[in-house]
């Protein structure tokens, strides 16, 4: 995440490499164990399962599962623990938009058959399978969220209705989309990035049960 000071576009992140590998994981299945219940996330509705995580000092982050969280049971040998989540966190939104760009089809890695020019609008209308004419109202309809909402507003920013066409070399929906992200998300030389760790413990001794919290902030 960036630093405070850096934090100054709509998704709240930034990247220092790719962000291909970032778009990636959001496709994958999540697993984690909740009250003694193993709980399936299928990679297509990863983004629709995530709330809010408070830090001590009253942040608040958006946390939604991270990959498998079962693995980390044997390997810290923690058999018969009721309760394992590994998760991601991001700063507010990131989710739903998130979730509104896998939905119009911009995690797809097929090459594109559009030839190697054409517009972010025009992508964004084949990918719908939309008209370009009043695209931003119909992608609202679409999705049932408002047109003058925060994830259209972000969509708008990223870029994804711009008419302006550009060359691209062998596209594929998130190698485009990965260059705009690029365009418009990378670090500026000497602003900082932000590490976040967050763990939650529940531990029972023979008094009782007590909780512990550890978290780190670091930029």
């Amino acid at each position: 995440l960036p630093a405070p000071e850096a934090n100054d576009n709509p998704f709240g992140y930034k990247f220092s490499w790719s962000p291909k590998g970032v778009l990636l994981a959001g496709k994958n299945d999540a697993h984690f164990l909740k009250n003694g219940e193993r709980v399936d996330v299928a990679g297509a509705d990863l983004f629709q399962h995530h709330w809010d995580v408070t830090l001590p000092d009253g942040t608040v982050f958006e946390g939604y599962p991270n990959r498998d969280s079962l693995a980390y049971i044997t390997t810290y040998g923690l058999e018969g623990v009721r309760t394992m989540f590994r998760g991601t966190l991001r700063n507010a939104n990131w989710c739903d938009t998130m979730d509104i760009i896998k939905k119009m089809g911009f995690l797809g890695d097929n090459i594109l058959a559009l030839g190697n020019e054409f517009s972010m609008r025009y992508l964004s209308a084949t990918l719908m399978g939309l008209p370009e004419e009043n695209l931003e109202e119909k992608v609202a309809e679409s999705f049932d969220i408002s047109i003058a909402g925060q994830i259209m507003e972000t969509l708008n920013w990223l870029g994804l209705f711009d008419p302006k066409t550009r060359e691209w070399n062998h596209p594929t929906a998130i190698d485009c989309l990965t260059e705009v992200m690029l365009s418009k998300m990378s670090y500026q030389p000497g602003e900082r990035d932000m590490v976040i760790l967050h763990h939650e413990f529940e531990a029972e001794f023979a008094f009782g049960k007590k909780k512990f919290l550890s978290t780190l902030i670091d930029y």
